[in-house]
């Protein structure tokens, strides 16, 4: 299976998925290979517990480069407004070389990790209800009232705040050819906003650690 514009690409699947309406059934999926927005993904595995247009897959672990993406409780439905879906996730570090080239970045240094409270999808648009917490650059993240419309149209829109603290300057500017620079800061980012991943309007606040 594969997207055209590149965001999807699956391969070697195998799904036993028997489906009766009004009845409890027990079906399997498994996914050998592939990209999800060109994160390469690997022996994805996930058992449902289906009834009708009601999904429940307790748990689902994905191969993410040399991390695992973990997520529980993934509930699907479909009502009279179309699917709706929530979960909860968590992410073992994964290295951030390895990740900013996959992505095509500048080559950073370090590791990153993250847990998602809860991530839930209705009427065309992702929200995120609590606080995406990260670990990177030495320093943790919070990303909070974070909400994508559209997420898998042409121009999908993200909004939400960022609060970085105690982010570790000299494995940050390591990447970049200007020099190297020690110490440690802090980071508010409030009323981001990006269309199609590029940002549109954002104020930040940077400052020394304490």
């Amino acid at each position: 299976i594969a997207d055209d514009n590149g965001r999807v690409k699956l391969r070697g699947i195998n799904a036993d998925l028997p489906w009766v309406n009004g009845r409890d059934t027990q079906g399997v999926v498994r996914i050998s290979g592939g990209e999800l927005w060109r994160m390469p993904l690997a022996n994805v595995e996930a058992n449902a517990q289906m009834n009708g247009y009601k999904v429940l897959v307790p748990r689902l672990t994905v191969e993410v480069l040399d991390g695992i993406l973990a997520i529980n409780d993934l509930q699907l439905n479909r009502g009279t407004q179309g699917w709706q879906w929530e979960l909860t996730a968590g992410l073992t570090p994964i290295s951030l070389e390895k990740l900013s080239k996959q992505l095509k970045w500048p080559t950073l240094t370090g590791s990153v990790s993250g847990v998602v409270p809860r991530l839930r999808y209705a009427d065309n648009q992702m929200r995120v209800d609590g606080n995406v917490m990260f670990n990177v650059f030495g320093g943790n993240v919070i990303a909070q009232n974070l909400l994508m419309r559209d997420p898998l149209g042409a121009q999908p829109i993200l909004r939400g705040d960022v609060r970085m603290r105690a982010l570790d300057l000299n494995v940050l500017t390591r990447t970049y050819s200007f020099g190297n620079i020690t110490g440690l800061i802090d980071v508010d980012v409030s009323g981001m906003e990006l269309r199609n991943w590029k940002p549109v309007r954002f104020d930040a606040r940077v400052a020394s650690s304490p």
